[in-house]
């Protein structure tokens, strides 16, 4: 055929700058795997290996656990790290750098608000940057008291003659213990709701 023999028509189908050049729009880039399941008090060394890469890192948390995270890029890479926290649903949580003097990505006891398994997602600021790096998880829970009589008082010291009361706490109120007397006969609170502090016995 005279367009086969075209040299135009030659060029485009043999030469390795003409269609073979040509990248197929629907390919979907080529990552490596990245990621996984992360446990608290477990640190994992990844590598972000293409710009625009996300590593997914999943654990399971509770409403009320406070969740610390950490990105640090591994020394002599010059990634910029950058962490965001998925909800269990799928909606974003917490987001953004908030990085430390020396550049690490940190989400620095967050309380989470649901059950269910979280999703972090590591990868770099503007997913301009590649490099290896560390994420570190660390989930505590916040030990809590529950007011079991009908009224007890929140007075502003550990002692009856601080009067009058900050306010009668209800049952089932939440309790954040924050320290006590030396006899341990008074309790240093602050109300989970309200976020009132001070002293019931």
């Amino acid at each position: 055929s005279v367009y086969y023999a075209s040299p135009a028509i030659t060029w485009l189908v043999n030469d390795p700058e003409g269609l073979q050049h040509v990248e197929d729009p629907d390919e979907s880039a080529n990552f490596a795997s990245c990621g996984g399941s992360i446990a608290s008090g477990e640190t994992v060394i990844e590598r972000i290996s293409t710009p625009g890469q996300e590593c997914l890192f999943t654990f399971n948390g509770e409403a009320g656990d406070l969740v610390t995270m950490s990105m640090q890029a591994m020394e002599g890479d010059e990634l910029n790290t950058w962490l965001d926290l998925r909800r269990p649903d799928g909606t974003l949580d917490i987001s953004g750098p908030d990085q430390d003097a020396d550049g690490t990505s940190l989400i620095s006891d967050h309380p989470l608000d649901s059950n269910g398994a979280y999703m972090a997602v590591a990868r770099s600021d503007g997913n301009a940057t590649t490099g290896n790096f560390t994420l570190t998880l660390d989930i505590r829970t916040e030990p809590m008291c529950t007011v079991v009589s009908a009224g007890l008082n929140l007075r502003t010291g550990p002692n009856v003659a601080f009067e009058p009361p900050i306010r009668a706490l209800s049952q089932d109120t939440q309790l954040e213990p924050l320290g006590r007397n030396r006899d341990t006969s008074w309790i240093k609170v602050r109300t989970v709701e309200t976020g009132n502090e001070g002293w019931v016995s």
